[in-house]
């Protein structure tokens, strides 16, 4: 067995003298089980008690033989390599659970909400914020207001769209002027109802200081709540 050993450090000269797996298999056969005294896998030839012994070595590490590699002596070492399908399989089995997860996830559609608001008209941009001013004795009292920012009116698109949010425990009532003069005011607005305004035809080609006084009240309008300010530039053609 000493003879083994020798052999550790392989070059491409004994990988080109490597015999097929059916050439070693008919040698065991003729020669005995014995004639493997080695085992090759990667580079490194390890004493072998066999060609049975070898077989072993290589299911443990999910390989197999495909090859003989001759050590002198008449003695061969069993060259072992991988087995593609041990490392494919749990690849596959993963794409196929990956597969049946996203088949699991329920499907996502995009609704369109429909809405009554005219084309035309120009939509607030967001709530407004706290820095706008706010007028009266109720400073704590929430209450939200929808803000607005420069816009531009022409013939086919032109108004201003004022609502009061659902949320909102009081009615609001909205007054408008444009340049310094009375432009329009609203009805008071439950929560939930809105109201256009649009005094285009009552304007020239040009530029507008617009003001907007939100004003809110209790339901049964006795008590007037805080009020909201903001001040926007309307440019007409």
């Amino acid at each position: 067995m000493a003879g083994i050993f020798k052999f550790t450090k392989q070059n491409n000269g004994c990988r080109q003298r490597d015999i097929s797996l059916d050439k070693l298999e008919t040698l065991v056969k003729a020669s005995g089980d014995s004639c493997v005294a080695g085992y090759v896998r990667y580079k490194k030839i390890k004493p072998c008690g066999g060609f049975k012994e070898a077989k072993q070595k290589a299911a443990f590490h999910l390989s197999r033989i495909k090859g003989g590699r001759p050590m002198g002596d008449n003695q061969y070492a069993a060259v072992a390599g991988f087995r593609l399908i041990v490392f494919l399989i749990p690849v596959f089995l993963l794409l196929m659970a990956g597969i049946f997860l996203m088949w699991r996830q329920p499907e996502i559609k995009a609704t369109e909400i429909p809405t009554d608001k005219p084309d035309e008209i120009i939509l607030p941009d967001e709530t407004a914020p706290e820095t706008f001013r706010r007028v009266g004795q109720y400073e704590e009292l929430y209450i939200c207001v929808p803000g607005y920012s420069d816009c531009i009116w022409d013939e086919e698109n032109h108004g201003l769209l004022v609502y009061n949010p659902q949320d909102n425990r009081c009615i609001m009532e909205y007054v408008v002027y444009a340049s310094g003069q009375d432009a329009a005011r609203t009805e008071l607005l439950p929560p939930g109802e809105s109201a256009v305004i649009d005094f285009y035809d009552r304007l020239e080609k040009g530029v507008y200081s617009v003001e907007i006084t939100a004003k809110s009240y209790s339901f049964d309008r006795l008590t007037e709540f805080n009020s909201v300010y903001q001040k926007i530039q309307v440019t007409v053609y």
